[in-house]
């Protein structure tokens, strides 16, 4: 079920890429890889845990100086675009691209994805 919903916007993205549908503890619900030019996508449970952790970390410090939750994390490597976006209450999604999907791109899609995820996430 959200496999499908997952591939879709997969197809959307430029390059090799991987989308996770993850909790809010950081536990990976599903996912797709799509990796024609051999990119290594690292480990996505790993990735998740550790992208969760730290968006709640930021998040945290942020409420202690009376700013809102962090809704959305990029981190931009050598090799990795990876983009961590709340898609439901409980759910984010996590983004994985190779340099050929921008940024720009990439957060555009995630925007878009609660709606095409809410039908399956209620």
């Amino acid at each position: 079920m959200f496999r499908e919903q997952l591939g879709s916007l997969l197809a959307s993205l430029d390059g090799d890429a991987a989308l996770a549908l993850v909790s809010a503890d950081g536990l990976v619900v599903d996912s797709v890889v799509r990796s024609a030019r051999g990119l290594r996508i690292p480990d996505l449970d790993v990735l998740a845990a550790e992208l969760v952790a730290l968006s709640a970390s930021i998040s945290e410090n942020h409420r202690e100086f009376g700013g809102e939750a962090v809704h959305g994390l990029s981190l931009v490597t050598e090799r990795l675009n990876l983009s961590l976006s709340r898609v439901a209450e409980g759910f984010l999604l996590l983004a994985a691209t190779d340099d050929e999907s921008t940024l720009g791109r990439i957060r555009f899609e995630l925007r878009r994805a609660p709606l095409q995820l809410a039908a399956i996430l209620g």
